[in-house]
């Protein structure tokens, strides 16, 4: 709902104007629970987010909507304000394009793990002649009971809650011998903590399924992302509706690139087990003991404008296809903007890159080297260079060779101005000194041979 409340001055002060919107997640929430594979036939109601990187939420948003987006991912946890100044100011036009509608739902699709976030309200500084905005000040709105409206959580609570869902996150174990074995891992996790349970307070979202134990579809699927994006594999959450009743399921990128459905949620079974009906399949794969259809039949995506279209494949995931590299899933990084990939030199084993969860085959390791890309926009390839950390002088090897020129930067105080500098600058700080000399001397002479990329 929006309400509005206008305070009016003399012209030549700022007008102050406040607006605000709630109730966005318990609209996706009228699962109702069930026990059986053949209750769950009849009155089973459901309700449907990448790492961050490509394919999200964040990637729909303009300039400048993208800056509050940075600013609510970035905040501390529990704080629930902040302002931004403008100068210049922001015209009428620049502001009038902000869809503030669309950030939040960009932030709670992307980042399940701001689990309380469930609205936004804002107020604006502005001159009455000409439009002009001094200033925004942006309140996050919080996450109450669907059923009853009752606040579930508020500003001295959430930190405590936040850092047991973090100690649930940061202990539970899985098994990264491939992303498939990962992938399994959580949905078999979530399928043996959690229960379909729809009227406990927090069971919308990731913090009552991973601390609660209780969950209906959005907490399934928001906590199953947080694990993805952990372990930096492109995930998201999406919404539509199944059998005709709201619902949120996922969808995971595998090492082949393409797109698979999962619903951990009409998995879980509880007494009856897990099940594999919804694990990993594609859009024309039709299920054994539930509805009998096809995935697209029995889930209709609502085609949210808030998620961009992915590629889903119309086939389930061979699992005889996975890679044997998980590691390097989590040990590289991109820079969109140079077209580039940064990578350990000592994580190129089997000559494998796993980059935003696409297996990527490189022909050569080398820094400057260059080899095609899947970008993610429109499935589109584009011609990227490596940065590999370690070899500073481009010929594909890190040795002290590659250190003496990285002492030699230091000492001159040298900056990253290139790919060969990227290599020598270990630590990613922009600046070449003592600690990446002493991280590639250590990486060189083996007694750490892994640099993580982050």
């Amino acid at each position: 709902m929006f309400s509005f409340v206008v305070e009016c001055y003399a012209s030549a002060k700022p007008v102050i104007v406040t607006e605000y919107f709630e109730e966005y997640c318990d609209e996706y929430c009228g699962d109702v629970a069930s026990d059986s594979v053949s209750e769950n036939m009849q009155d089973y109601f459901y309700p449907y987010s990448i790492g961050g990187n490509v394919y999200s939420s964040y990637s729909l948003l303009s300039d400048l909507e993208k800056v509050y987006y940075d600013k609510i991912v970035s905040l501390d946890v529990g704080v629930l304000s902040f302002t931004i100044n403008y100068s210049p100011t922001l015209s009428k036009k620049q502001f009038e394009s902000i869809d503030f509608t669309k950030i939040m739902y960009a932030v709670c699709l992307d980042h399940p793990e701001i689990f309380y976030y469930n609205g936004y309200g804002y107020s604006k500084s502005y001159y009455p002649s000409t439009g002009a905005v001094i200033s925004i000040t942006y309140n996050i709105g919080i996450k109450k009971h669907g059923q009853n409206n009752a606040e579930i959580y508020n500003a001295s609570n959430i930190p405590t809650y936040y850092d047991a869902m973090m100690d649930v996150i940061d202990n539970a174990n899985f098994n990264t011998t491939t992303r498939y074995d990962f992938v399994k891992s959580v949905h078999d996790y979530l399928c043996n903590n959690a229960s379909y349970i729809n009227d406990y307070a927090s069971c919308h979202d990731a913090y009552g399924t991973l601390v609660n134990g209780v969950a209906v579809c959005q907490g399934y699927s928001e906590a199953f992302k947080i694990f993805c994006d952990k372990y930096k594999i492109p995930c998201v959450c999406i919404t539509g509706t199944a059998n005709g009743g709201a619902h949120m399921w996922n969808a995971v990128q595998m090492d082949d690139g393409k797109w698979y459905l999962l619903d951990i949620t009409w998995d879980d079974q509880d007494d009856d087990g897990i099940f594999n009906d919804f694990f990993l399949i594609g859009l024309e794969t039709k299920d054994t003991y539930f509805t009998g259809n096809a995935f697209k039949v029995s889930h209709v995506s609502d085609g949210s404008p808030y998620l961009p279209p992915l590629p889903y494949s119309d086939t389930a995931f061979n699992s005889a296809d996975k890679y044997s590299n998980f590691a390097a899933t989590y040990n590289a990084k991109g820079d969109f903007v140079n077209k580039k990939i940064i990578l350990s030199f000592f994580d190129t084993t089997d000559n494998n890159i796993y980059f935003h969860g696409m297996y990527v085959p490189v022909p050569s390791y080398y820094t400057t080297a260059t080899f095609t890309l899947t970008s993610g926009n429109n499935n589109t390839t584009e011609s990227c260079r490596m940065v590999l950390i370690g070899d500073c002088d481009g010929d594909g090897y890190a040795n002290v060779t590659d250190y003496s020129l990285t002492v030699n930067k230091a000492l001159s105080g040298e900056t990253v101005e290139d790919d060969y500098d990227e290599a020598s600058d270990a630590n990613f700080d922009g600046v070449i000194d003592a600690l990446d000399v002493a991280i590639l001397e250590r990486a060189i002479v083996g007694s750490n041979t892994q640099i993580i990329v982050e």
